[in-house]
């Protein structure tokens, strides 16, 4: 099947870039879909965005609705959504491209997997911020959020798997 990975330009889309990468290495044909201009990737980011070009992954640029409409075909081929977008900072509404862009994924009929945390969810409430990624399942780092957790946020993040980054845990 093929993989399509929806990035946002921040941290949450760095880790759907590393995601890419070791979907690429095992052999699974995966497209990222930017929501952004490549020249916005600042940081952590940008630096695993380069090193998706050496292994010849596609990174198509969806900077807004206008790019987005474009490529809605190329969008609906895929088998599975990597949810990448939005991560843990996330503070205020989703409105506007985001929000179509998280509506065509949850319409899509396809599994998604969520990279931390699923889009628009509130990570310190479990409250769905306007629209929220309907996801499949969750890998998230370190310890589950309250979001995570909490009602309605539990039915958004699906089966939930806590990834162990070597952060001691106290209880």
């Amino acid at each position: 099947k093929r993989v399509g990975i929806a990035a946002g330009r921040g941290n949450n889309g760095g880790d759907g870039f590393v995601m890419a990468r070791c979907l690429a290495e095992r052999g699974v044909r995966v497209t990222v879909f930017l929501l952004a201009n490549k020249a916005d990737v600042t940081g952590d980011a940008a630096a695993n965005l380069k090193l998706l070009t050496p292994l010849c992954i596609p990174v198509i640029e969806l900077p807004d609705s206008e790019a987005f409409s474009k490529h809605t075909t190329t969008l609906r081929h895929q088998g599975i959504w990597i949810d990448a977008i939005l991560g843990t900072g996330l503070n205020a509404e989703v409105k506007t491209y985001f929000k179509e862009v998280i509506t065509f994924i949850n319409e899509s009929g396809r599994p998604v997997f969520c990279v931390d945390i699923p889009s628009g969810l509130n990570a310190d409430t479990g409250r769905p911020m306007g629209v929220c990624i309907q996801g499949t399942a969750t890998a998230t780092f370190g310890f589950p959020k309250i979001g995570h957790i909490s009602h309605p946020g539990a039915a958004c993040t699906g089966k939930l798997k806590v990834v162990d980054i070597g952060i001691p845990h106290f209880v």
